[in-house]
């Protein structure tokens, strides 16, 4: 393994153990340095994201994994966390075109399924009714 993918690892890990001990600033400083050495490297993404969304910082959080998912178009995993994040910030229509990007991508996926099942059923439409994602138009 190369030095620059294994100090991404080491950054993400580290910001993992400082939240672990409740050091949410230093914790993001660590992701944020990985994010800075890999920029495409979704995990240091992930981390950021569900820390915004921690500290209350929906919008945040949506930024983050809305350039993840442009990053990584393919990644399922991405796109359930924008489904979930999106959720979380009242937005249905954007969590449930997320959500549905998951599925095409992993149909097996069974959190997105039910996650989307239950959006659909709460907003009174299907995510096959919504236009696709703006990531998908880039």
């Amino acid at each position: 393994m190369g030095g620059k993918a294994t100090s991404v690892g080491v950054f993400n890990n580290l910001g993992v153990a400082l939240l672990n001990l409740g050091e949410k600033e230093q914790a993001r400083q660590a992701f944020s340095e990985a994010k800075h050495r890999a920029p495409t490297e979704l995990d240091s993404h992930k981390n950021l994201a569900m820390l915004s969304a921690q500290d209350g910082d929906h919008t945040a959080a949506v930024d983050i994994m809305n350039n993840a998912v442009a990053l990584q178009p393919t990644n399922g995993g991405a796109w359930k966390l924008l489904g979930q994040l999106n959720a979380e910030s009242q937005r249905g229509l954007e969590a449930q075109q997320a959500y549905a990007r998951a599925l095409a991508l992993d149909p097996a996926d069974a959190q997105a399924r039910s996650a989307l099942d239950q959006l659909d059923a709460s907003l009174g439409s299907s995510a096959s009714d919504l236009p696709p994602p703006a990531q998908e138009a880039r």
